[in-house]
């Protein structure tokens, strides 16, 4: 039976072409029916269909669009487009790209079925009807998709590791890395994946890891062969050989190869006599710009052995960590992700120690951190921060992590604000902040983010807490009376310096002029009151210095990218 999958946004139509012929008179299935071009694309990697019935306008992507991805992603199948007179050209494009036909709304259902009926001779007439071997780069996008929460994406991996040789039963095993590059899972020998899927029969960690032949980095992956392990389990970087591996001396590596046929290490190099680990299937998916991860299956009884083996050889990586999905709640390639960017995190960072940095209580750093402003004493507390959270599960959702550093970040703002008093040195936008916070996919970018932040407010602190006393004064003003028509000649006056000495010294102790500073300052306060919504936009304008609400408002947009109306909506508070 040929597959056919119907992709249009329009509930009505789509739903009605799965009856509108008689699909199975010609030999034909429905096997799935979409709304938009993700989930064409999903549901294409799962099912394989031979023909695509498409709306040549979708959603999120027009229908040519939705042509490329299925076929550049290895999916073998005929497209038939379904298009208006105004997107005739569009249709015409189509049949260009490869597509078998198009017809014009609205569809007469004899032309339909004959339509269907020439495209299902052709696809019969071919010598691979089905189109059956599914490109491994569909495989690892779905994987992809997998690791960053798409939902459903975990079923439609294991379906198709399944098909590629994943044996019944097994579970994935999830090697991360986050030194930028992928790490790589060998086929052991005569796993039987066919030639040209990129994975080097034969690759291993270097010998004496603990690891079986068959599994780790690749040369050339930029995982190199002994390290990122923990020290003494690698080879002797241009020895050629270590004691004890069982290697002779003259027979490296290959490169770019792995390990050539019989320099393998010999048994009792540190795995089990006469253990092999056979990888049935691997693939690979980046997750971002410095997380990566390969996922593999081997055969369920070795699976536990294999697990035990891995993270031994992996004990104190700050680069590689390895999980395997279990029968639990959560137990998803997603959380699995998750809770190995968290341990590698917490490989990194200091030890908790025994003095309370992180108060759990409250949330909150203690005040001796907020006074001091040192930077090792923030990395421990950051340390506590995210073993509090790891504690509640909070890390084992990507949502429920990236809440917890919002809340985190703006607690140490106002305790920041509460000793040093506002605003805080230029440049420490916290709106910025939240933004960037928002951009990570995953937790071990997130709290990068989260820590990279706070050790640049803390150095700006720091160094803001330093500043001359006509810098301090002048600061003062600015806090206090933003309101007024301030410029840098009626304060100088008032301090009783020139404005050029008074210019050059408040931009070296802040690193920002004084008139960007202290239009900086008015537009961060109009934000807050824009978004606490109890105030007019001309209250508010006449507020912070801008008595011309048009100014205020182009201002206000030059700043933030969006005008306060526009952001008082975004809020849900209509302006009276």
């Amino acid at each position: 039976m040929i597959k056919a999958m119907i992709i249009d946004d329009e509930k009505l139509i789509r739903e009605g072409l799965v009856t509108y012929i008689d699909w199975a008179a010609l030999g034909v299935e429905v096997c799935a029916v979409c709304g938009d071009c993700a989930g064409a694309v999903r549901a294409a990697a799962l099912h394989r269909p031979q023909i695509i019935l498409a709306d040549i306008c979708l959603p999120d992507a027009s229908g040519l669009e939705l042509f490329r991805q299925i076929r550049d992603c290895g999916l073998k199948c005929e497209a038939i487009f379904i298009s208006s007179y105004s997107e005739f050209q569009y249709a015409q494009q189509a049949v260009k790209l490869g597509a078998f036909d198009y017809l014009l709304k609205p569809i007469e259902a004899d032309v339909l079925y004959d339509c269907v009926r020439r495209c299902a001779e052709k696809i019969r007439s071919t010598k691979d009807p089905g189109g059956q071997n599914c490109d491994r780069t569909v495989v690892e996008k779905i994987l992809t998709d997998a690791l960053t929460n798409v939902p459903q994406a975990d079923q439609t991996f294991l379906h198709l590791a399944r098909l590629a040789g994943a044996p019944e039963g097994s579970r994935p095993f999830l090697l991360v890395s986050v030194t930028g590059e992928a790490p790589v899972v060998g086929l052991s020998p005569g796993a039987g994946l066919p030639p040209g899927t990129g994975l080097t029969p034969g690759i291993g960690l270097p010998p004496g890891t603990g690891l079986p032949p068959g599994i780790g980095p690749s040369p050339g992956t930029g995982l190199t062969l002994g390290t990122g392990l923990t020290p003494g389990i690698g080879l002797s970087p241009g020895t050629g050989s270590s004691p004890g591996t069982g290697l002779t001396p003259g027979t490296g590596l290959s490169p770019g190869t792995g390990l050539p046929p019989g320099t393998g290490p010999s048994p009792g190099a540190g795995a089990p006599a006469g253990f092999d680990l056979p990888v049935l299937a691997a693939y690979q998916a980046r997750v971002s710009d410095q997380v990566a991860c390969c996922c593999f299956f081997t055969v369920p009884e070795l699976e536990q052995t294999a697990l035990n083996t891995l993270e031994k050889a992996l004990t104190g990586s700050a680069d590689l960590a390895v999980r395997l999905c279990l029968d639990e709640p959560d137990a998803s390639l997603y959380a699995l992700l998750q809770q190995a960017l968290c341990g590698l995190l917490l490989t990194r960072l200091p030890a908790p120690g025994s003095r309370i940095l992180f108060d759990p209580a409250q949330q909150n750093l203690v005040p001796e951190v907020i006074k001091s402003l040192d930077q090792a004493s923030l990395k421990t507390a950051l340390s506590q921060f995210l073993r509090f959270c790891r504690e509640n599960r909070w890390t084992c959702k990507h949502l429920d992590f990236q809440f917890e550093c919002f809340k985190f970040l703006e607690t140490i703002y106002k305790q920041l604000t509460w000793v040093y008093g506002l605003p805080l040195p230029a440049g420490l936008d916290m709106h910025v902040f939240i933004e960037r916070l928002r951009k990570p996919n995953n937790l071990y970018d997130l709290f990068t983010a989260l820590d990279q932040i706070l050790t640049m407010v803390f150095t700006e602190v720091r160094r803001d807490s330093c500043q001359s006393p006509y810098t301090k004064k002048t600061l003062a003003i600015i806090r206090s009376r933003y309101g007024e028509s301030l410029s840098l000649k009626s304060v100088a006056r008032e301090l009783h310096v020139s404005p050029s000495y008074l210019s050059s010294v408040f931009k070296d102790d802040t690193g920002c002029p004084f008139s960007d500073y202290l239009f900086l300052h008015r537009m961060n306060i109009a934000y807050d009151l824009v978004r606490q919504g109890s105030l007019r936009i001309y209250e508010i304008g006449e507020q912070v210095g801008y008595p011309d609400v048009a100014q205020f408002s182009k201002c206000f947009k030059k700043q933030f990218g969006y005008s306060p109306k526009q952001l008082q909506n975004a809020s849900g508070r209509l302006e009276p």
